[in-house]
């Protein structure tokens, strides 16, 4: 979703300066159960592709009852970067309470 933008010069989502914060929750059979943005990218077009990029990305695979918060979900931030990062697992901060 995001690599859409590849194809676009010179436009406000070619800015290298984009990025976004989520805030996600899975289940324990691996559905997305929550999904906000928490800092935005100042571009709602921006923001609105990585949340559907996450929403088509599901079922996840089932998370392992360690890494479960006491709700039984598995909560963490990911933030997604326009620039050479993208959207590496570097850039997620698990959330255990």
């Amino acid at each position: 979703m995001l690599g859409d933008f590849d194809q676009r010069q010179n436009t406000a989502v070619s800015d290298p300066n984009l990025a976004v914060q989520l805030a996600l929750a899975i289940d324990a059979t691996g559905n997305l159960a929550k999904l906000d943005v928490v800092v935005s990218s100042k571009l709602a077009e921006f923001d609105e592709a990585a949340v559907k990029a996450f929403r088509a990305s599901g079922p996840y695979p089932t998370p392992p009852d360690a890494i479960k918060s006491k709700d039984g979900l598995v909560h963490f931030r990911w933030t997604l970067y326009r620039d050479d990062r993208q959207c590496g697992t570097f850039s997620v901060e698990p959330i255990v309470d």
